[in-house]
C-alpha cells in the first residue's frame, strides 16, 4: 500500500484540480501522484465532475466539421486538376528541333499519343482519387452500422 498523501500535497492537488486550468494526468504528474489519486481527492472534497470534456468534445466536433470541408476542397481540387489534364492532352504542342540556325519551336495540333496517354493515366488517378475522397463522408442509410463500418474500413 502506499503512503498516504501528505496534507500540503493533498491540497495543492485540490487547488490545481478546483483551478480547472490542467488535465487529470497533468495534475497527477506535477504532483508524483496517481490519476486515480487525483480523482479520488476531487471526489473525497466534493468536487462535482472536475474534468469535464465538454470543451474537447466540441474541439473534436469542429476538427471533424474541419476535416470533412478539407476532403471537400481536394475532392473539387482533383476534379479541376483531371479538367486541365484533359485540357493539356489535346492542346497545341511544342517541338524544339534543332536547326543550323538553331533551336527551332514547330507546334504540332496535339501532342504525340505517348504524352496523351501520360496526360489521361494522370487525368485517371485524379479522377479515381476524387471520387474516393468524395465516397469518404457518404453514408449508405440502408447500410447497418457493422456493415457501414466494413464498407468504410474496406473502401467496398
Amino acid at each position: 500500500m502506499p503512503a498516504p498523501i501528505p496534507p500540503a500535497v493533498r491540497a495543492a492537488i485540490l487547488a490545481d484540480i478546483k483551478a480547472g486550468t490542467l488535465s487529470r494526468a497533468k495534475i497527477a504528474a506535477t504532483h508524483g501522484v496517481s490519476r486515480a489519486s487525483v480523482t479520488n481527492i476531487a471526489t473525497t472534497a466534493g468536487v462535482t465532475d472536475p474534468f469535464d470534456r465538454t470543451a474537447t468534445q466540441k474541439a473534436t466536433q469542429v476538427a471533424a466539421v474541419d476535416a470533412r470541408a478539407a476532403r471537400a476542397r481536394l475532392c473539387a481540387d482533383l476534379m479541376l486538376d483531371a479538367l486541365r489534364l484533359r485540357e493539356r492532352a489535346w492542346a497545341p504542342y511544342p517541338v524544339v528541333t534543332n536547326t543550323a540556325d538553331g533551336p527551332e519551336i514547330t507546334m504540332l495540333p496535339q501532342p504525340p499519343l505517348r504524352d496523351v496517354q501520360a496526360a489521361y493515366t494522370a487525368l485517371g488517378i485524379a479522377i479515381d482519387k476524387a471520387l474516393k475522397v468524395d465516397a469518404y463522408d457518404r453514408v449508405d442509410e440502408s447500410l447497418s452500422g457493422l456493415d457501414a463500418w466494413l464498407q468504410a474500413m474496406t473502401g467496398r
